[in-house]
């Protein structure tokens, strides 16, 4: 039997109904249904139309809504997450989906923190289920445009933009998808303070007290379930700093950026406070490493500013 339709919603589901992805999903496209009724194949050529939007979730229940984010890559985490999901037996299913910007894709890390990023892209996902349930996906989405909503400690809320290229890559095992994913929050700050410990002139203070705008960047790479994390930042439009001021901040950046735990502390206040802190003092947070596996953006942070705020509970109570 062959089939061919435009615009048919070819996807209706809920949350309850499959928690690795689900969602509304319109498409243009042809379907051949073919062998015994006991053991049908499905062979699906389809294309994504408007009003599709389609969630991925990175979360299980146990760890939802928790401020104790980090978490460790062991085979037990994957087991107990595919074995949350259980998908229909005895049909063999063979699905060829080209994505196009029409559709809304939505990664859902944490839905009580509202940890969300949603994109508009295109790409193309090849899915493979066997008789007995085994799913395999493979194929990229690429990400034209997008934003992300990063949330620390249920209360300080950023929107961040997405750079465009971003990807998700599967190559068979549904839970063993790779995320490259950049995105960048706009921030207009005062330098002064990385450069305060400087002997500097009353014309030199002024010239770095002025506001630059200032990105603050984050990274997600590799898997997409619990993802490596990096933080960065960049200052722009330096250019009313003379000659000697631009050398003095330079040095000052490079110096931040090539410790990593100093580099996080100045982005984290950067998204909290909107402003640097000084490069040798203030609060520190603890020593930890961003190679570590965090379930988010959001995951990193909080984590670092439960630090802060554990060292000021210490100071004040001594």
């Amino acid at each position: 039997v062959n089939i061919t339709g435009k615009g048919v919603q070819g996807l209706n589901t809920a949350e309850n109904d499959n928690g690795y992805f689900y969602g509304q999903a319109f498409v243009t496209g042809n379907l051949r249904m073919h062998g015994p009724l006991k053991n049908m194949t499905f062979d699906m050529h389809l294309k994504s139309e408007e009003n599709t939007r389609i969630i991925l979730t990175t979360y299980t229940p146990s760890n939802i809504g928790q401020n104790n984010f980090i978490r460790f890559v062991s085979k037990k985490d994957k087991t107990s997450a595919k074995q949350q999901t259980e998908y229909v037996k005895g049909i063999i299913l063979n699905l060829d989906m080209d994505i196009t910007p029409a559709a809304q894709c939505v990664i859902i890390f944490d839905p009580k923190l509202d940890d969300v990023i949603k994109g508009y892209g295109k790409g193309n996902i090849k899915l493979e289920l066997d008789y007995f349930g085994n799913l395999n996906i493979y194929g990229s989405y690429i990400i034209e445009t997008g934003d992300y909503t990063f949330t620390a400690l249920d209360v300080i809320k950023r929107h961040f933009q997405v750079k465009s290229g971003g990807t998700i890559t599967w190559k068979g095992d549904p839970y063993e998808a790779d995320v490259n994913i950049e995105a960048t929050y706009d921030v207009n700050a005062s330098v002064y303070d990385l450069v305060s410990s400087d002997v500097l002139t009353p014309e030199e203070k002024d010239a770095y007290r002025q506001n630059f705008p200032v990105k603050a960047k984050i990274f997600l790479t590799e898997s997409l379930f619990l993802p490596i994390v990096k933080l960065d930042f960049d200052v722009l439009n330096t250019r009313t700093l003379s000659g000697s001021n631009i050398n003095v901040l330079d040095q000052k950046i490079r110096y931040i950026k090539n410790d990593e735990q100093e580099l996080n502390k100045q982005v984290i206040s950067l998204l909290v406070m909107h402003r640097f802190l000084p490069v040798t003092t203030g609060i520190q947070p603890d020593q930890v490493s961003t190679d570590i596996y965090y379930n988010s953006a959001s995951a990193l942070i909080s984590s670092q500013i439960n630090s802060w705020l554990s060292q000021i509970s210490e100071t004040l109570d001594t």
